[in-house]
């Protein structure tokens, strides 16, 4: 894959300030960052193609809320993305039962 495919879009510092969140994807990489907790921006990464409700979340981070922890948490969502491009975490047939399973558990995505 060329670099530019593990690429992250991200909003401005002024979006996470005002107390928003922000869900992206890149190739198989889903993410979501959690509005501002104490001056901090806490981010949750899976697996794809699925909602994070019927995920099963791989790693969870939290960067400080400035310019600098913005970009900070950009590089590590990229290096997320290239990492899961190289090695996917579960297999389609275990994403598939994990979620299955939420489902039947009446978990709704």
């Amino acid at each position: 894959m060329r670099e530019m495919d593990h690429e992250i879009r991200l909003p401005t510092l002024l979006f996470f300030q005002n107390g928003n969140g922000w869900k992206g994807s890149s190739g198989l990489l889903r993410f979501y960052i959690r509005p501002r907790e104490e001056g901090e921006l806490p981010v949750e990464v899976w697996c794809g193609p699925f909602c994070r409700e019927l995920s099963q979340v791989d790693d969870t981070a939290r960067f400080p809320l400035s310019a600098e922890g913005v970009a900070q948490m950009k590089g590590w969502l990229e290096d997320w993305s290239r990492r899961m491009a190289e090695h996917p975490t579960r297999t389609p047939e275990e994403t598939l039962a994990y979620r299955n399973e939420k489902l039947a558990e009446g978990v709704r995505g």
